[in-house]
């Protein structure tokens, strides 16, 4: 029984059954990605509903909240707070407009709040009660409180509680003559989404808003509209009402304004402020101190890192990679910014969910026919086009699930769309995961570096940027590609100079090196640069400065950057930061340049890689382990790393490299039995036991790897022509033995010398693809 299916039988006896149960458990989550109970890891692009607008465990949202936590937690109604007070007023500066704030718990309290605002609203104008009527769309949401659930759109969702409160009138959505007959001398307010969220991301025709907003003005309604979803940078601006240049009576916000806290707020604009009295409503946690800290490090973070502008680039990139998917199913896309729906031309959006799920993506299927993606707004182009690489497989899955059948495309909801709407079959093919290929259009300024690749603005031109941060940064084309280049290379070291001037490479170390050091330096050279050689801890990073900041500074000089650190966590912000290419020379997790220089040496050996059976044996949970995994996989082989328990790969590395076998027709696993995965073995790979840092405790350390050592006991089960690698230095007598080491199946010196040519590849081919 899995981890999944314990807690969710859990779940079932304790929880009541308004949501069913859930398909997924939880566990944790880091930026974008998050990880289930059983340790595998997805992408997530739906963002808990587009709620956590700076992914999970930001930095700034982490800090934020535990110094509050610590301060004072609550407070109720009774008493002011400052953090309250600094975001009624943050929130009103954003919106541009006099008026007054209330702050409460999530989106149906807020649109509460405004259904009595409407009723004191229309109570002043007819003390009789003949003013209290609702015009609303069908197909929106606004709730499933009672009163939030009466202007709800939806009869499914409303029937089984009615009667509820009302007059209510319901009208088509986007139909600005239906909407403006529909407003009359009885209606109290209008209530409008900007772009129907739970209807399946559907925007309205241009100009519907400002007609709306005029037939309220006419009649002497208020308009409110319902940014529950939509607010706070979710289209690209701070509000969807900015776009379409109309200025509500009431505005209503929750979802991404917390973060993942919950909180919500109703904004009454100029006199639609004032029409509460004390005691008219109230909350005893609406506003609690702990939600308000989070909140303006959701408002402070978007507008420091430029997320607006990334939001819209990144949407319309993710959206052109959508439409141009030749598949039966995708019908168009539509949304704005990072609020988008993959229309589809039949009811099958919850295989399509299934299928991405099984594939390491978290979609919504919003309606039967309409995937819908709200990923967090820190969302980067890498992580977008690894979604859109992976989507054809995924509809394909999807559409052999639900019988394959030839579908009919239906008309699209809504008309003449605003923000991104494209049809299917528009745009260029989407590029594997990290890769940079596609430019749409959107925004026009430059989206943040991501982990694999980033944009760099030289002149107001926008450029892509590819990083090589772990294995899986290249696909199964790109990564042959690097290693025929590398071929090449290694026949005439000065085939292609793309330092020529010299350009200069930065080169920094944490640690202690021989190999990397000299290959670097020397490639650069041979590539027609110069190698700048930094000891990290004596430059600004060794007292503290942002990595970020050394990234900005290195990337205005530098053509590229190559880093051997420690924490996978430090290059992927020293990529964050920089304009050029970063490089991953080694960290803790990965060893990715080894890895380029171990298939290289088997190509040499043995012809080809794929189909070849590769077995590491030693510490499953060190660098090389993790990246023969995602490298070996990548290249269609059949990778098993043998290891005693407790030095088990990162089952989320794992994970991932199974998700990557089984596009390549390879394999990935984890053996205790070294007799197991040696035999028959084409590639024999082992690391010295101790690594960087553990010296002290060697002799108990090495205790438990003596069974894996490769020695001539494992060459003989292996195949006859076994490659043995090892990626140095080597410790003869322990993790190897001497006469396999130094005997004829050893290709260790080639696969040293292979560092060169492999990496000289690889800056040749990142600095091709970043280039202006």
């Amino acid at each position: 029984m899995t981890a999944y299916d314990t807690l969710a039988a859990r779940w079932d006896a304790v929880m009541m059954r308004n949501y069913g149960t859930p398909p997924i458990a939880l566990a944790r989550g880091e930026g974008c990605r998050v990880w289930d109970a059983d340790g595998r890891r997805y992408l997530d692009l739906v963002a808990g509903i587009a709620v956590s607008s700076l992914g999970h465990g930001h930095p700034a949202l982490v800090e934020a909240v535990s110094r509050q936590v610590a301060t004072l937690a609550h407070s109720s109604n009774l008493a002011v707070h400052e953090p309250g007070v600094r975001l009624a007023e943050r929130l009103l500066a954003l919106l541009g407009v006099e008026g007054r704030v209330f702050l409460c718990n999530d989106g149906a309290a807020a649109n509460e709040a405004a259904y009595k605002l409407a009723r004191r609203h229309g109570r002043a104008l007819d003390p009789s009660g003949g003013r209290l009527e609702i015009v609303a769309a069908e197909g929106s949401f606004h709730g499933r409180t009672f009163g939030a659930l009466s202007i709800t759109g939806a009869p499914a969702k409303r029937t089984p509680f009615e009667p509820l409160p009302g007059p209510v009138r319901f009208v088509p959505y986007g139909d600005a003559d239906a909407l403006r007959a529909a407003v009359s001398e009885r209606t109290a307010a209008v209530f409008l989404e900007p772009i129907l969220g739970e209807g399946g991301v559907v925007p309205p025709p241009p100009g519907y808003l400002r007609a709306a907003r005029e037939a309220c003005t006419d009649a002497g309604a208020l308009l409110v509209v319902d940014e529950v979803q939509s607010g706070i940078g979710r289209t690209g601006a701070w509000f969807a009402v900015h776009d379409a240049g109309v200025v509500p009576d009431v505005l209503t916000l929750a979802k991404g304004l917390g973060g993942g806290l919950p909180i919500g707020a109703c904004i009454g604009v100029g006199s639609a402020g004032g029409l509460f009295a004390p005691g008219d409503h109230g909350s005893t946690f609406g506003g609690n101190a702990v939600s308000c800290v989070a909140a303006l490090a959701v408002l402070d973070t978007i507008e420091r890192d430029g997320l607006l502008a990334s939001v819209a680039e990144v949407g319309a990139r993710l959206a052109a990679g959508i439409a141009a998917v030749d598949s039966p199913l995708v019908r168009e896309v539509r949304g704005a910014g990072l609020w988008l729906a993959m229309a589809l031309a039949a009811p099958v959006a919850a295989a399509v969910e299934a299928a991405a799920r099984d594939a390491g993506f978290l979609v919504n299927a919003v309606q039967p026919d309409a995937v819908r993606l709200a990923p967090p707004l820190v969302l980067t182009a890498a992580e977008a086009d690894e979604f859109l690489a992976a989507l054809p497989a995924v509809l394909d899955r999807a559409h052999v699930s639900t019988g394959g059948s030839s579908y009919t495309t239906a008309p699209a909801r809504g008309a003449a769309p605003v923000g991104v709407t494209v049809p299917a079959g528009a745009a260029g093919s989407p590029a594997w995961p990290g890769a940079a290929d596609i430019v749409a259009a959107g925004g026009g300024r430059a989206a943040p570096a991501g982990p694999a690749a980033g944009r760099r603005e030289d002149e107001g031109v926008r450029h892509m940027v590819r990083h090589f941060l772990r294995d899986d940064d290249l696909s199964p084309a790109e990564q042959a590609e690097v290693l025929d280049l590398a071929d090449q290379m290694k026949a005439d070291r000065f085939l292609i100079t793309p330092l020529a001037g010299p350009r200069s490479v930065a080169v920094l170390f944490d640690k202690p090196s021989t190999r990397t050091r000299v290959s670097f330096s020397v490639g650069i050279a041979e590539l027609g640069g110069y190698p700048l050689v930094l000891d990290a801890g004596t430059t600004q990073l060794g007292r503290g400065e942002p990595i970020e900041d050394t990234a900005r500074v290195l990337a205005r000089q530098c053509a590229a950057i190559v880093w051997r650190t420690f924490g996978q966590d430090r290059v992927e912000a020293m990529a964050r930061g920089s304009a050029v290419p970063v490089v991953n020379a080694l960290t803790d997790s990965f060893h990715p340049c080894q890895v380029l220089a171990d298939l290289q040496t088997v190509r040499e050996r043995r012809g080809r890689l794929a189909g070849l059976a590769l077995t590491y044996a030693g510490d499953g949970a060190n660098n090389m382990a993790h990246s023969l995994l995602l490298g070996g996989a990548t290249a269609g082989m059949h990778v098993r790393v043998a290891s005693p328990a407790g030095f088990e790969p990162d089952p989320v590395v794992l994970a991932r490299a199974a998700q990557i076998a089984a596009e390549t027709g390879g394999s990935a696993g984890w053996l205790v039995e070294p007799k197991d995965a040696f035999e028959g073995a084409d590639v024999l790979v082992t690391d010295t036991w101790v690594s960087m840092g553990d010296e002290a405790t060697a002799a108990a350390r090495a205790t438990p790897f003596v069974p894996y050592a490769l020695d001539e006991a494992a060459l003989a089960v292996a195949a006859p022509d076994a490659v043995v690698l090892h990626c140095l230095p080597a410790y003869r007598g322990r993790e190897i033995a001497a006469s396999v080491l130094d005997g004829p199946h050893s290709a260790v010196w080639d696969e040293a010398e292979n560092r060169l040519h492999a990496q000289k590849a690889l800056l040749a081919w990142l600095l091709e693809r970043s280039a202006g």
